[in-house]
């Protein structure tokens, strides 16, 4: 706000080079107050033979209104009643008792000024506005002082009670006031102050950084003097009040304190309680007091009850999140599982196949078994022949012809059954494979599952309690907000807002009531879950039971795998002992006859395709095959 002003060069302790804290205040380091840069004519500020001063009717109707957004000077004096004054007259009560006599320096609309004639005190109000102390006689009818303090004759000490509340920081010489209600005040008399409270030690770009509430009392020239605690103490106790207590502040950006010449002695609240019940006002005045420790408690337990709120739909949507998680693997865990039986059955499938592959060689070993019997038959019945070689050349020869085509027949069977033993080895190889895979990937999936189902059971829990408190929540806010209206309708009449007061608790039991009925269907609710999960639970043990199946279809799947592996060995052993006759045969003595007598030709045939036959069977590939 633009206005005249003349630089200010000392603060009210009498020092001399304040420093330069903002663009609009200066800070006293010797008591640690901000005093504004530009000081206002005191005549500006105030009028009291008409409006035209800035403290005028104008300030109140207009200046606050569009440039602060306060309500309305007539809504002000019915918020302020149950709120602020309350307040203030709830701690003066703990310091000083009625009945006495009291002053409030600056008192608006009258509000508080009531209240303590309610109690029993001779309050009286005092204004530098003609209008506003005509407003405060017509809202609240009490008595009201016009113009500044320093100006009133009033005796020495005549009052008990002196109350500035949000004034001193508009007072142009707050020193000079100080003093002026120090003697006005009666032995054991208090003085309440209520007035922004300045963060000593901080600079105001720490402020701004904070965004700290006191920002807002920085308002020129709205307030001229910005004190701390220290410098409100040293401004106290220059003026004869050495004795300060502070009380817990009703705003962030204040400081609420008491002053008195004597020590301080504070009443038992029982004490209170029974003066209160001298007067119809004082009873009134009571009550009000019960209405707001119930509307404390309610707005302790509203903001309890929206933090844990806050903090469970935090949960309930991290844990939504997760839900979605494990109904996502759930389903890709689903789908593993079809996939993996569907292989179970091709392995199924494959086994049947090597079963029918090694069918086929037990018939070809047994038929190479069979020649075998006969070579070694032939070979005794050649051994007897050549006993008489002339005259049994032909039938040698027929027979030679014989083992011939024999040896020849069983050299296709071996070279097709070790085909088919290679492929059997290879698939054998690939099953095995497969069945370590899906024995890894199971055991992945019963970790998973495990800690699906634990996560699953915490979440299902946590999720119906945070719905049982949020129905209990929303139902007590609903009742809240309808007692508060009804509440403050109701302050305007004494005897019969009482009976209203009764009547708007019975509706509080009664919304109770219903709250502990929506307790008890979140409760269902509960139950519900509960039954869910042991499906899950029964689901989850159908999963682990076809795991099993899985399980003992690899386990027999590797038993079978091991008898191949057996049988192959035992072929592997009959060919070798099959090249094993053939080696013998060549340095026999039917040999050496054949080869004297001109057969060795097409008898070293039938010996190299055995040896032949021999190499191949013992060859690497062959040896790394049956080790497999």
């Amino acid at each position: 706000m633009d206005y005249a002003g003349e630089p200010v060069s000392r603060c009210w302790c009498g020092n001399s080079q304040p420093e330069t804290y903002s663009p609009e205040y200066l800070r006293c380091p010797a008591c640690e107050t901000l005093v504004i840069a530009r000081a206002p004519d005191p005549s500006w500020l105030i009028s009291i033979k008409d409006e035209s001063g800035f403290y005028g009717r104008s300030y109140y109707e207009k200046y606050l209104i569009e440039e602060f957004g306060f309500p309305s000077l007539p809504e002000r004096a019915r918020t302020d009643l149950p709120e602020r004054c309350l307040y203030w007259l709830r701690t003066l009560l703990r310091y000083r008792l009625p009945p006495g006599k009291a002053l409030e320096i600056g008192s608006a609309h009258g509000g508080f000024v009531a209240l303590l004639r309610w109690v029993g005190y001779d309050a009286t109000g005092l204004e530098v506005s003609p209008w506003l102390v005509e407003f405060a006689q017509r809202t609240f009818e009490v008595p009201m002082l016009l113009g500044p303090i320093e100006q009133q004759a009033l005796e020495p000490e005549s009052f008990d009670v002196i109350a500035l509340m949000d004034v001193i920081e508009h007072m142009p010489d707050p020193a000079g006031a100080m003093r002026r209600c120090a003697e006005l005040l009666r032995p054991g008399g208090v003085v309440l102050i209520q007035t922004p409270c300045f963060p000593e030690g901080k600079t105001h770009a720490q402020l701004v950084e904070e965004n700290a509430p006191f920002l807002k009392m920085m308002v020129a020239p709205n307030h001229l003097f910005l004190f701390s605690r220290k410098s409100i103490s040293r401004l106290l106790g220059e003026a004869g009040l050495r004795y300060v207590q502070f009380e817990p502040n009703l705003f962030p950006y204040d400081m609420y304190l008491l002053a008195g010449r004597d020590p301080l002695a504070i009443h038992p609240w029982e004490q209170v309680v029974q003066r209160l019940e001298a007067s119809p006002g004082a009873r009134l005045v009571r009550a009000l007091f019960d209405l707001d420790d119930r509307y404390e408690d309610l707005k302790r337990r509203y903001l309890e009850a929206e933090a844990d709120r806050a903090a469970r739909l935090e949960v309930i949507q991290r844990q939504g999140a997760q839900l979605g998680e494990l109904d996502a693997a759930r389903s890709r865990l689903e789908q593993e599982v079809q996939a993996r039986e569907v292989r179970l059955a091709a392995l199924a499938a494959s086994q049947d196949t090597l079963s029918q592959v090694l069918a086929r060689t037990e018939l070809a070993l047994r038929e190479s078994q069979k020649a075998q019997n006969e070579l070694h038959q032939r070979i005794g019945e050649l051994s007897q022949q050549l006993k008489d070689l002339e005259t049994a050349r032909r039938q040698l020869e027929e027979r030679l012809a014989e083992t011939q085509s024999q040896l020849a027949a069983a050299h296709a069977e071996r070279e097709s059954l070790r085909q088919a033993l290679a492929r059997t080895e290879q698939t054998l190889h690939e099953a095995q494979q497969a069945r370590q895979q899906q024995q890894e990937r199971l055991h992945e999936l019963s970790d998973r599952l495990e800690a699906s189902d634990a996560a699953r059971r915490q979440l299902e829990e946590r999720l119906a309690e945070t719905q049982s408190q949020l129905a209990a929540l929303q139902a007590e806010r609903g009742r809240f907000g309808e007692r508060l209206a009804e509440t403050q309708s109701q302050l305007t009449a004494a005897q019969a807002e009482r009976e209203s007061l009764r009547q708007a608790l019975a509706r509080t039991e009664q919304a109770l009531h219903e709250a502990q009925q929506a307790r008890q269907q979140q409760e269902e609710r509960l139950r519900e879950l509960a039954d869910r999960l042991e499906a899950t639970e029964a689901a989850r043990r159908q999963l682990e039971e076809r795991l099993q199946a899985q399980r003992a279809n690899l386990l027999s799947a590797e038993a079978e795998r091991l008898e191949a592996r057996e049988l192959a060995r035992s072929v592997e052993t009959e060919l070798s002992r099959v090249g094993a006759v053939v080696q013998r045969l060549r340095y026999s003595y039917v040999y050496r006859i054949l080869r004297t007598a001109g057969l060795w030709g097409w008898l070293a045939e039938v010996v190299e395709d055995f040896q032949r036959c021999n190499k191949t069977d013992s060859s690497p590939k062959i040896r790394q095959a049956s080790g497999r």
